[in-house]
């Protein structure tokens, strides 16, 4: 009978250790954890190859056309030669070109994709502004 008791005991008190260790477990994880903040916000260029692979898929010219002027406006900016606020501003005025280094490979295919998409928003064939947002994406993609 004693054993018997002892032994709940030691089960309990075991079950008991085992649910504090738990406990504080999650506790000390809820203290270390970071607050909850937002994911900063992807890159212009990253916002760009998003749009280049939306109108790559697009099946009309008007929202080929459309997310080929998005690209345009990530990649400039506000000020851009080619920035069009009535086209949508998904990356808010800022372009990638501002924190890229003039003639590095990125730099590079920002501006070759400028000057594809320029040609795409102006085409007025589906088929032909399909592959142009095809090439902006491979472009912009390259080396990713």
């Amino acid at each position: 009978m004693i054993s018997q008791n002892l032994s709940h005991s030691c089960k309990s008190f075991t079950m008991k250790l085992a649910f504090a260790a738990t406990l504080t477990l999650c506790l000390t994880a809820l203290a270390v954890a970071k607050p909850h903040s937002k994911q900063s916000p992807p890159s212009c260029y990253q916002t760009a190859i998003v749009h280049a692979k939306l109108a790559a898929t697009s099946t009309t010219l008007m929202t080929i056309q459309m997310h080929l002027h998005h690209v345009l406006n990530c990649l400039e900016g506000a000020k851009g030669k080619d920035f069009d606020l009535a086209a949508g501003n998904p990356c808010n005025g800022k372009g990638a070109l501002a924190n890229l280094r003039k003639g590095s490979p990125d730099w590079v295919r920002s501006m070759n994709s400028i000057a594809l998409a320029r040609v795409g928003v102006k085409v007025h064939d589906k088929k032909a502004a399909h592959y142009i947002a095809e090439a902006v994406l491979s472009i912009l993609e390259e080396g990713k």
